[in-house]
């Protein structure tokens, strides 16, 4: 919803495995109309996954297929941060803060996580 009520805002979606980052971005590619209404929605969507340290790509639509750039163009500031097996990059120091270093004053975290995974551990969450 951030993507379609808050015009201009950007999202991150951040997963270590990068062909589950390259699914979910094909998957929301999917979900848009073809045209212009999709190069619009990859255009505020970026991704990071592993290397972390290569930073994050930008996504844009040719020829029906989502294709990535790097380095994506710096934003302003994320609207939402959307982390797939956080308790993957959280525990990681190097991962955990390359991933906060993108994180504005008024940035929205979304952290998914195992149950299993992440209490079993001592994460250190923000």
């Amino acid at each position: 919803s951030t993507l379609r009520t808050a015009r201009g805002s950007r999202v991150l979606f951040v997963a270590r495995n990068e062909a589950l980052a390259l699914f979910a971005a094909a998957w929301l590619a999917r979900r848009c109309p073809a045209g212009a209404r999709r190069r619009r929605l990859l255009g505020r969507i970026d991704l990071l996954h592993e290397p972390i340290g290569r930073g994050p790509c930008s996504l844009r639509a040719v020829r029906g297929r989502v294709e990535r750039r790097w380095p994506a163009a710096a934003a302003e500031e994320y609207s939402l941060l959307l982390v797939d097996e956080a308790h993957h990059l959280y525990d990681n120091a190097a991962s955990r803060a390359a991933i906060e270093r993108l994180v504005g004053p008024r940035t929205r975290r979304l952290l998914l996580s195992d149950v299993s995974q992440a209490v079993a551990r001592s994460i250190a969450y923000p």
